[in-house]
């Protein structure tokens, strides 16, 4: 037959070993579950930190938009400035041609090839100034719209 004692010291060997085992259960569960709170905390902290910059980002590009239609709409301004300039001057240059009528036939004719230059340059000009305008105002546009990291 077995000893009384060893099957007492087999017995308090079981609970000791299950008491632990389930303290150990409970333990790790624990830290486990901090574990898990910790990492959900942090993934809600990026995710709203990146709903911020995304935000951040947009408002940047609405502001860049904003500032490239005042842009535009001053551009359109000069535009219309510049035109009704050439206008004036292609008038005067018509006056002049008239006015030159009365006197040589040379006088007409460089006044007639000034004339034609004149229109031909400022033609050229008003172009040459539309495209730069175009160009810089797309250059503005999309480097205010650019993301950019926030500094802190």
């Amino acid at each position: 037959m077995i000893p009384v004692q060893l099957i007492i010291a087999a017995v308090i060997a079981a609970v000791s070993f299950a008491t632990a085992w389930t303290y150990q259960g409970n333990h790790y569960e624990r830290v486990i579950a901090e574990q898990r709170a910790a990492q959900s905390a942090l993934l809600a902290e990026a995710y709203a930190n990146a709903k911020r910059e995304t935000e951040r980002m947009a408002q940047a590009k609405d502001a860049a938009l904003k500032q490239a239609s005042i842009r535009q709409a001053a551009l359109s301004r000069d535009l219309a400035a510049n035109r009704a300039g050439l206008v004036g001057l292609s008038h005067a240059t018509d006056q002049a041609l008239r006015a030159a009528e009365h006197s040589h036939s040379s006088c007409k004719s460089n006044a007639a090839a000034l004339a034609d230059v004149f229109a031909g340059c400022t033609g050229q000009l008003v172009n040459l100034g539309e495209a730069a305008d175009g160009w810089r105002s797309e250059a503005l546009t999309l480097r205010e719209a650019w993301p950019t990291s926030a500094q802190p």
